[in-house]
C-alpha cells in the first residue's frame, strides 16, 4: 500500500513538472530585427481644460473628500466650467465621494469660483447636489 502511494505521488510529481511551460529563449540572429509588439491599454482622451496650478491638494484620512486649491490666468464663466469638468473627469473612479474646488486668479487673493463635484450619492448629499455624477459651480461677482 505505501509503496502504492508513493508511486502515486511521483507520478504525479512528474506530470506536473512535465506540463509546466518552459521559458522560450530567443533565438534571434538579427539584433536589428524589431522586439515584438506589446499589449497597450487604450484609454479615452480627457477633456482639456484651461492650465491651472495646484496650490494644495488635501483631504479627510479615510479619502471620502478632497479639498483642491488651484490658480489659473483663464477665468471667464466658460473657462470656468471647462476647467471644473477637467478636474472632476481627472478625479473620477479614485474613491472619493466628493471634491471642493477653490479656484483662485492669484495666490493669496479670494477664489474667483468654488466648484462642488459629487461622485456618490453620499457625495451629493455632503456637496447640497441632487445626484452623483453632477457639479455645481459658483463664481464671485467681479
Amino acid at each position: 500500500m505505501r509503496i502504492l502511494r508513493t508511486a502515486i505521488l511521483l507520478g504525479l510529481l512528474l506530470t506536473a513538472a512535465c506540463s509546466q511551460e518552459k521559458p522560450q529563449h530567443s533565438t534571434k540572429s538579427d539584433p536589428t530585427e524589431p522586439a515584438p509588439a506589446q499589449e497597450t491599454k487604450k484609454t479615452a482622451p480627457q477633456k482639456q481644460g484651461p492650465s491651472y496650478t495646484v496650490l494644495q491638494d488635501s483631504g479627510t484620512s479615510n479619502m471620502e473628500q478632497r479639498t483642491i486649491h488651484i490658480q489659473t490666468s483663464q477665468t471667464s464663466n466658460d473657462q470656468l466650467r471647462l476647467l471644473a469638468e477637467s478636474i472632476q473627469e481627472a478625479y473620477t473612479g479614485k474613491g472619493f465621494d466628493s471634491v471642493h474646488l477653490l479656484i483662485y486668479e492669484q495666490a493669496g487673493a479670494e477664489p474667483v469660483a468654488n466648484c462642488y463635484m459629487a461622485y456618490t450619492d453620499k457625495g451629493a448629499s455632503l456637496c447640497g447636489l441632487d445626484k452623483a455624477g453632477t457639479y455645481r459651480l459658483e463664481t464671485a461677482e467681479k
